[in-house]
């Protein structure tokens, strides 16, 4: 809950009725969120161009850090459709696979 003054991820949309539909909570317990299609990720997500495994989010220290999956760590299959690994942006430029970086309020 957005109320509980946790870190959290919003979504935006050019569509003001889409917008913020999606939250979630950053846990405070040194979990990761991960986002993709596989099962094995605690937030799952569907649509064109998400992967099995896309990202994690995790707090430590009072900073929030994004990490991109590296291509190790996806299936052979899903490396072979897609070379360039995971597609995920922040403020519109992307970063790259088995990459980390720190996000910012407003990222």
């Amino acid at each position: 809950d957005i109320r509980s003054g946790r870190p959290y991820l919003m979504n935006l949309n050019e569509d003001f009725s889409l917008q913020g539909t999606l939250t979630y909570v950053i846990p405070d317990d040194g979990s990761a969120l991960s986002f993709g299609t596989d099962e094995s990720n605690n937030k799952l997500l569907e649509g064109l161009g998400v992967l099995e495994k896309m990202c994690t989010v995790a707090e430590a220290g009072g900073k929030i850090t994004l990490r991109v999956v590296g291509m190790d760590e996806l299936s052979p299959a899903c490396q072979e459709d897609n070379p360039d690994g995971p597609r995920v942006l922040v403020n519109d430029e992307q970063v790259p696979p088995s990459t980390s970086r720190r996000l910012e309020n407003n990222d």
